[in-house]
């Protein structure tokens, strides 16, 4: 057998019983997925009971239609989300009805009020007094069916048929089609978003996770001159090819686990919840990033004497890693924005950017290609550079090298 297939071998065999190992594997995706979802459960539980919401209307009179209009939300036990209480006679002084139900607000009879004044036929002032401030789903709600009931008013102040009010207020839904040269298709934005971001984190994670182990071991190997032992059976390049083998297949076992495990949890009905605009480029990128870091990260990496040193290699090169995914949101809304582009054809934030901009948007098949064979040399060149490094560096103790004697080392033949 190749001797970088024993290294990779034994590389894997140490490293997946790994105790971190394990727990990012198995506990950690699942403590994810519980974060996503608890945001969720909370919000599902906010309609376990009935709000009930105050009204003072001042020159109008609009708590019946304003009821129908939050009609459509229902508890879990099918009772309405909210009721209206009208809290007011027209003849009532404005100020002491709002210290009243102040008041019914702070003793928890309501969950808030709302003071509407119509100010003329297409005016009015709203205002809506409660505790809760952030309870934007509540929020969210009342806003929108205050508007429909409000616009129908206007229009009625027009002297507008009834019938014909309806029919001018009905939500149109609008399907969001994308036009490529393919042709036309139907697409889910949330979907899309939620495929694009599943990539990327699965590049991300899968690959940080065992890189910071195997930095960690280098150091460990060094430091117990171990890596000597090593050397004398083997090459510096087989060392690292085994190495950067053991590592892809760490992350590739993370991710198997990971499909498997949201799989068991939803079932593959929480597929039809992902879309994937370009699934082989998004698989050609993703592989391409995962060996552009992975040679990286081990060559970098073997620079480390000490934990603190791989501590600081570790967060610099996450640092490169994580960028696309700050400019993720600006990039997704503006993928053909100078920036994107520009970032398209740097080869560190090439993969994830490409990620995201193959599945949002149509880019030219000839820069699809032209990007992977950029990453192509990139990893060439990033391999023939992490290995004069580290052959080198898996040999130096002591003081940590510094820039020049690092530029020393890759001029080296």
């Amino acid at each position: 057998m190749l001797k970088f297939l024993t290294i990779a071998k034994w590389e894997y065999l140490e490293r997946i019983k790994n105790r971190s190992f394990i727990f990012f594997t198995f506990i950690f995706p699942l403590i994810v997925l519980g974060i996503a979802f608890i945001p969720v459960l909370l919000q599902s539980e906010e309609d376990v009971t009935t709000k009930v919401v105050g009204i003072i209307e001042k020159n109008c009179s609009i708590s019946k239609e304003l009821e129908n209009s939050l009609i459509q939300y229902k508890t879990k036990k099918g009772q309405q989300s909210y009721v209206i209480r009208k809290l007011n006679e027209e003849k009532d002084e404005t100020n002491r009805i709002k210290e009243i139900a102040s008041m019914m607000v702070l003793n928890k009879d309501i969950d808030g009020f709302l003071y509407i004044e119509k100010v003329s036929n297409d005016s009015f002032k709203v205002e809506y007094h409660t505790e809760k401030v952030t309870a934007i789903t509540d929020l969210t709600r009342l806003e929108k069916a205050l508007n429909q009931v409000l616009t129908k008013e206007k229009l009625v102040n027009s002297n507008l048929d009834a019938e014909l009010i309806n029919k001018l207020t009905r939500t149109i839904p609008v399907e969001i089609v994308k036009v490529s040269k393919s042709g036309r298709e139907k697409v889910d934005t949330e979907k899309i978003f939620t495929g694009t971001f599943i990539f990327l984190f699965m590049l991300i994670l899968s690959m940080l996770m065992p890189a910071g182990m195997l930095v960690r071991s280098v150091v460990e190997e060094k430091s117990n001159r171990v890596i000597e032992v090593l050397l004398s059976s083997c090459t510096a390049k087989d060392l690292m090819a085994g190495k950067i083998l053991g590592l892809s297949a760490l992350g590739l076992t993370q991710i198997i686990v990971w499909v498997l495990l949201i799989l068991s949890i939803g079932g593959y009905q929480i597929l039809q919840f992902v879309q994937i605009q370009d699934f082989t480029f998004a698989v050609i990128y993703f592989i391409l990033g995962y060996i552009l870091y992975g040679s990286l990260f081990i060559g970098f990496g073997s620079i480390a004497n000490t934990d603190q040193d791989s501590q600081s290699i570790m967060s610099v090169l996450s640092i490169i890693v994580m960028l696309p995914v700050f400019l993720s949101t600006l990039i997704f809304e503006k993928p053909e924005m100078p920036l994107s582009k520009a970032l398209s054809y740097f080869p560190l934030t090439a993969p994830q950017i490409m990620i995201i901009r193959t599945n949002i948007t149509e880019v030219a098949f000839i820069e699809k290609i032209l990007i992977v064979f950029l990453l192509i040399i990139t990893i060439y060149f990033s391999i023939l550079l992490s290995g004069k490094i580290f052959r080198v560096a898996i040999l130096s103790y002591g003081k940590t090298p510094n820039l020049s004697e690092i530029i020393k080392w890759i001029k080296s033949k």
